[in-house]
């Protein structure tokens, strides 16, 4: 039972470190905050949250012969390298879109509605989670380091352990994030400034998904 509690604490503890600086997943929910109802965009805070779970449970079952991530990192790379590459060139094609469409009223931030939407958004956030090579290679690392898993031997419990610390830090870290990006105030800011910011930021995630392209097959 203690070792169990440790587990928990020791990778809820170690995931709040990188939890706390802005990645794909923190972009995800804040502008899934940002352009969603709230509802959804705790959807997606929820995504994300059992994603890294999973990754967490997954370093902590590997055999140490695969601790240092072997293929299975770079079939991450490639798939993250993909996922980032659609967003940012969708983020681009937002923008010319409505710069062809300005003579039109602007729509409101937040109205999308759709029945899909709540589905979309936890299938999003549960996808760049999973896909996040990032996440998956820090929690090796902490398995290696806490001598949990990764050359242990096949532990359920402790990694089942281990996974539901780091989902609770992810949940409470992230849907937190979701509230705060659903807030009146920072939809407005996100209308006003929106054009500015989102081919910055497109053009970020298209160079950062062909460095990943490059990595993952050199």
């Amino acid at each position: 039972m203690l070792s169990t509690v440790s587990d928990a604490l020791f990778f809820g503890g170690s995931y709040a470190v990188i939890a706390l600086i802005p990645g794909p997943n923190f972009m995800l929910v804040s502008f899934m905050g940002l352009n969603h109802p709230r509802s959804h965009a705790l959807c997606a805070a929820f995504g994300v949250s059992s994603g890294v779970a999973s990754l967490s449970a997954v370093a902590q079952l590997l055999p140490q012969s695969d601790a240092g991530g072997g293929p299975l990192l770079h079939v991450l790379q490639a798939v993250f390298a993909v996922l980032l590459l659609s967003i940012g060139v969708r983020a681009i094609w937002t923008i010319g879109r409505s710069i062809r469409q300005r003579g039109a009223a602007p729509a409101p931030v937040g109205v999308r509605r759709s029945p899909s939407s709540a589905t979309y958004c936890l299938f999003a956030g549960l996808c760049t989670a999973l896909s996040n090579p990032v996440t998956l290679a820090f929690m090796i690392g902490t398995a290696v380091s806490g001598h949990r898993g990764t050359g242990g031997g096949l532990d359920v419990p402790r990694a089942s352990a281990g996974a539901i610390g780091t989902f609770i830090v992810a949940v409470v870290w992230f849907g937190g994030v979701a509230l705060a990006a659903s807030q009146p105030l920072m939809r407005a800011a996100a209308q006003r400034y929106g054009g500015l910011v989102t081919p910055i930021v497109g053009l970020v995630l298209i160079w950062w998904s062909l460095r990943l392209m490059m990595t993952a097959l050199a």
